[in-house]
């Protein structure tokens, strides 16, 4: 037997080392998003923005557009894949394509629990 092959034998087949780096990226992606703002949910998070966009204004604006601002908000940050998340295991674990945009989500994910105020910079420049 090659070293190779024995590394390969002791580490499991390369669909179960797949899944277990996806298990472990899930866990530090849930770390992360625990002890990060999003934890609170997109709600506290466009509140805030309409807060700081009504406390800058000269004059307020009516109440459909302050409503039509945070409807919008919130529709930016969802197209970024930042609301709760569950992992459907069976589903990851049975289906490649699944699988695969399962991580690439996470990445996103990741990105955006670790670097929080950076990556919500551009929403919040643009709103406030």
């Amino acid at each position: 037997m090659s070293w190779g092959n024995l590394s390969n034998w002791l580490s499991g087949d390369s669909r179960s080392r797949e899944l277990r780096d996806t298990r472990q990226a899930w866990s530090e992606a849930e770390a992360l998003w625990r002890a990060s703002p999003l934890a609170d949910g997109l709600s506290d998070i466009v509140l805030g923005y309409m807060r700081e966009a009504m406390r800058r204004a000269d004059r307020l604006p009516a109440l459909p557009i302050l409503i039509a601002l945070a409807d919008a908000t919130e529709e930016i940050l969802l197209a970024e894949d930042i609301q709760p998340a569950e992992a459907i295991w069976m589903a990851i674990e049975n289906d490649v394509e699944v699988a695969s945009n399962f991580r690439q989500m996470l990445v996103r994910r990741k990105r955006w629990a670790s670097n929080f105020d950076q990556m919500c910079a551009p929403v919040q420049n643009y709103i406030t």
